[in-house]
């Protein structure tokens, strides 16, 4: 496996406290939870429950979480963020909506557009909703832009199988999972040959009120660390998760701090 060097935040604009990332540029904020039924239990599941948009919607932002609305397009908007930065950066792509969420259909084309004024930055968009992926690329897209990188979120093993069996079928230069919230051990071995980055993490929240946490075990992390070494897939080890920083005493909050991990999970890297 290539070395891959560490992510630098960059110093230009709006940095981020996401490790895997060096800046986050929102096209709109607000969104709505997405359920699957699971298919032991029966029950309806949303690894939605405890969204940190939701969370800061309430709490710093205060804005109507449950309405998706285009972030400001005045002169020096924050819509137009990635034209402010001058230097490389990796940029999440709308952390406070999903990218293809239907309420963003009639301002996408301009999202599309400033990517493409930026092939200086990388471009790493996320998304619940695969299924609207493929017509919502804009018409030169062809293989994949250069620049962006296309994942799909899934923290059970049904919704990667839901999700990723899409994701694999799209054309794109870097395709990921992000497996955080990590709440139950999920297997990706089929999907590996499709895929270039899996980011791996434990829930974060609080013990008490509406914004809580769900266990996460150090086996499952272990699992998708070892399922992309065996595959020579990039693999992001976030964090560890609320719930194993309280089972294993950790000092750092949700655990973030790789230097008290198992040394086996202090893995960080990128797609070579």
């Amino acid at each position: 496996m290539k070395k891959r060097k560490p992510n630098k935040p960059t110093n230009m604009g709006k940095s981020s406290n996401i490790s895997w990332t060096g800046a986050t540029w929102n096209i709109a904020r607000g969104c709505h939870k997405v359920f699957d039924r699971h298919p032991v239990t029966g029950l309806k599941v949303s690894e939605c429950e405890f969204c940190y948009m939701k969370r800061d919607a309430e709490g710093i932002f205060k804005f109507n979480h449950e309405q998706v609305r285009q972030t400001s397009t005045k002169s020096g908007g924050a819509f137009w963020l990635p034209l402010r930065l001058t230097e490389p950066a990796k940029v999440f792509t709308s952390s406070l909506t999903d990218f293809f969420h239907p309420h963003c259909d009639s301002f996408r084309h301009q999202a599309w557009q400033v990517i493409r004024q930026c092939p200086h930055h990388t471009f790493q968009i996320l998304t619940k909703r695969p299924q609207n992926i493929a017509g919502r690329l804009p018409d030169d897209w062809g293989n994949g832009y250069p620049n962006v990188w296309l994942g799909v979120s899934a923290g059970y093993q049904h919704t990667a199988h839901k999700r990723v069996s899409i994701l694999c079928d799209i054309p794109a230069k870097v395709r990921f999972v992000s497996a955080e919230p990590l709440l139950e051990e999920v297997d990706l071995s089929d999907y590996m040959p499709h895929l270039h980055w899996v980011i791996v993490g434990g829930e974060s929240g609080n013990k008490t009120g509406k914004y809580r946490y769900r266990p996460c075990h150090l086996e499952w992390i272990g699992s998708l660390v070892e399922q992309c070494r065996a595959a020579d897939v990039a693999c992001w080890v976030k964090q560890l998760g609320t719930d194993l920083q309280d089972v294993l005493q950790l000092k750092a909050r949700h655990a973030t701090n790789p230097e008290e991990w198992p040394q086996s999970l202090r893995v960080q890297q990128f797609p070579a």
